[in-house]
């Protein structure tokens, strides 16, 4: 399973061992922001240093019950979509 990685400007990258780490802390926090509207629980600061399985394990265990049953990539989508909605916004300013 193939997980888009984290965007820049609505750009999508796959997330993979040599990018994963280059991730500021700026859109990380934009990322633990965006996850309380779909977890019952924030991503934990330093998610995106996690192998997939277990964010995909942490995603599907803390699915808010509006979004429980979804796919963990779906789950991530929406998460990343709310993470670069939240980019843009702060860029405008």
């Amino acid at each position: 399973m193939s997980r888009a990685g984290f965007g820049v400007d609505g750009h999508s990258v796959k997330l993979t061992k040599t990018n994963q780490n280059t991730m500021n802390e700026q859109l990380e926090y934009y990322f633990i922001a965006a996850s309380s509207h779909v977890l019952s629980t924030d991503l934990p600061k330093g998610f995106h240093e996690w192998e997939e399985e277990k964010l995909n394990e942490f995603l599907q265990d803390h699915a808010w019950e509006p979004f429980e049953g979804f796919s963990a990539d779906l789950l991530y989508n929406h998460i990343e979509d709310i993470a670069m909605t939240i980019q843009r916004i702060a860029n405008q300013g």
